[in-house]
């Protein structure tokens, strides 16, 4: 159960890399945290009064809220941050409509439903902060890789989703996309086949966190370049 005098944030995609690291971050600064993964997660969590983690297939948006309102009580969420993400790399002469498929779902589709199923359950606070982590792979003009091509598109998409749910539900939610550079992750790693990048998870969480309870009031319906290096 959440602590209903403390704010709450909802992050996906928390058994690895960054979202691990918003974990820490944020119950590091007395939040609340509903962290979802598709796996029981076994890692020392700083203030577990404050942490709860519910498993999930990325199927039953209905029942992910249902659990969600059970822990939040008379709560609400007053973040979330949707982290989790899939990257499988394949030349374009492979891909086929499945891989497709899958990149969009978890990318781009998933994100969605999750916002969906929240607002119509009305679990959100008035001008809850909603931050969806994309990737510079998705931006119009950005430099591009081989073998990302589903995952680009995908991410991609989940910017003009972005963009169109400020501008649908802009008046009870704030959108923003973080469209985010190399970082030293093991996603990144097996992106490029073991290169390295001065931008860790850890400072990529702690620049997050800050945007994340800092710029709902000031900034709706923007994609951020969060960028140093290419790799």
């Amino acid at each position: 159960m959440v602590k209903p005098e403390k704010k709450t944030v909802l992050i996906t995609g928390v058994g690895s890399g960054i979202g691990r690291q918003l974990v820490e971050c944020f119950l590091e600064n007395d939040y609340n945290v509903i962290g979802i993964s598709r796996s029981i997660q076994s890692f020392i969590i700083t203030n577990e009064a404050l942490y709860n983690h519910l498993v999930f297939d990325w199927e039953d948006f209905n029942s992910l809220a249902e659990r969600i309102d059970t822990l939040l009580e008379d709560s609400k969420i007053d973040f979330l941050i949707n982290n989790a993400g899939l990257l499988k790399k394949q030349p374009a002469a492979e891909l086929a409509k499945d891989d497709f498929a899958e990149s969009f779902y978890i990318n781009s589709i998933a994100p969605f439903l999750l916002v969906q199923s929240l607002k119509s359950s009305v679990l959100f606070v008035e001008k809850a902060h909603i931050v969806q982590i994309s990737s510079m792979a998705g931006v119009q003009g950005a430099l591009k890789f081989p073998g990302l091509l589903a995952y680009s598109a995908s991410k991609a998409a989940l910017i003009a989703i972005t963009e169109s749910l400020q501008s649908e539900w802009g008046d009870s939610l704030t959108f923003n996309a973080l469209a985010l550079g190399a970082v030293e992750t093991e996603m990144f790693k097996r992106a490029f086949f073991n290169a390295s990048t001065p931008i860790s998870d850890v400072q990529m969480a702690k620049w997050i966190f800050n945007f994340t309870v800092n710029s709902g009031e000031i900034m709706a319906g923007q994609v951020v370049k969060v960028k140093k290096l290419d790799p």
